[in-house]
């Protein structure tokens, strides 16, 4: 795909609101785990779950809240690929553009959540390379992951033509933290990484330094800062610093922050005010993290419904825009069905 001049192209009529492209994975979470297992042991958990992961988590969370959702990317071959992909049509994610490789192992993470936070092992299979898309469909945003050793994302060739792109980080194994790799973030509209993720590319002390460093680089940066909440930063400045939800005891963080990704992106497609957006997402991922998986414990309507009905206060005055939020998606105009792919 090129975009050799983009004075002669413009953006087709969307046919999703959300189009998410980047390695779908299968978590294995184990939680209530009383102490993470040295070699030679065995311990037992108190809770297990099979969830959808990795940009699986963003698309389920998007589509659970009435958005046309769509994944790019590959499920591999054998019992799992089959499984991720009938989880999908239960979700209503879109996987016309979800490669099958039935000579590609699906990637799995098993997640040990325990105390708050969890450590993970992942597989990935890097002996064949999923195929890298030649054209995507219009939507009226697009996610994608910046990885730190693969190519130019794609959605970046969409930024000339009115793209509305945001991006997060995947976790850099070599911990070498290039910022080059981010020079993408100039066609962006936002850029989502964790607190660790975002001090790390900048070398800032905190969060807050960070945000504002990343905003040479992205209009508006969005660190996600776990049980603290989240900080946005537009121009040098910090604009908004949102405080944390307060859902309940927290069982499970694997995947929040992609549900956060996914929450924030129906807010912003609505065109609410960025603290509200952010607000919006900070509750998603906080009801998230009361269950387990990313995908699985990714909030639906009538939850978050609940959530909100409950609250007084302060609080609840803070969350006072989510019923009119909820309107609006539900009646934001169908994008159309129609399968068309873009090319650049």
């Amino acid at each position: 795909m090129t975009t050799n001049d983009s004075s002669d192209l413009a953006m087709p009529t969307p046919t999703l609101d959300v189009f998410a492209t980047g390695p779908v994975f299968v978590d294995a979470i184990f939680a209530n785990v009383p102490r993470m297992p040295s070699l030679g042991t065995e311990v037992f958990s108190g809770d297990f779950e099979l969830s959808l992961g990795g940009i699986a988590n963003v698309a389920v969370q998007a589509s659970r809240l009435g958005l046309h959702t769509a994944v790019a990317g590959a499920s591999g071959g054998g019992i799992l690929g089959q499984w991720v992909r009938r989880e999908m049509a239960v979700e209503g994610v879109n996987c016309t553009w979800l490669a099958s490789l039935n000579d590609w192992s699906q990637p799995v993470t098993a997640s040990i959540a325990g105390n708050g936070d969890r450590a993970m092992v992942t597989h990935f299979d890097t002996r064949t390379s999923p195929p890298r898309l030649t054209s995507l469909p219009p939507a009226r945003m697009y996610f994608e992951h910046i990885h730190h050793d693969g190519p130019i994302p794609l959605t970046d060739e969409l930024a000339p033509l009115g793209a509305r792109v945001v991006y997060d980080t995947s976790w850099d194994a070599e911990e070498i933290w290039d910022l080059g790799r981010l020079r993408v973030l100039s066609r962006a509209e936002l850029f989502v990484p964790n607190e660790y993720e975002a001090m790390a590319f900048t070398r800032a002390a905190t969060a807050i330094g960070a945000a504002k460093a990343l905003t040479d680089l992205v209009p508006v940066a969005v660190v996600k800062c776990g049980p603290r909440g989240a900080v946005v930063a537009a121009e040098g400045e910090i604009i908004y610093e949102a405080a944390p939800f307060d859902a309940g005891p927290v069982l499970d963080t694997t995947g929040a922050g992609d549900v956060f990704v996914g929450a924030l992106m129906a807010a912003r497609l609505a065109e609410l005010p960025l603290p509200e957006q952010v607000d919006f997402a900070v509750l998603c991922s906080g009801l998230a993290v009361t269950g387990l998986g990313g995908a699985s414990a990714a909030p639906s309507w009538p939850r978050v419904g609940d959530a909100v009905a409950a609250l007084n206060g302060a609080t609840a005055e803070r969350f006072g825009f989510v019923h009119q939020l909820r309107e609006h998606l539900d009646s934001s105009p169908t994008p159309s069905t129609q399968e068309v792919p873009f090319h650049g």
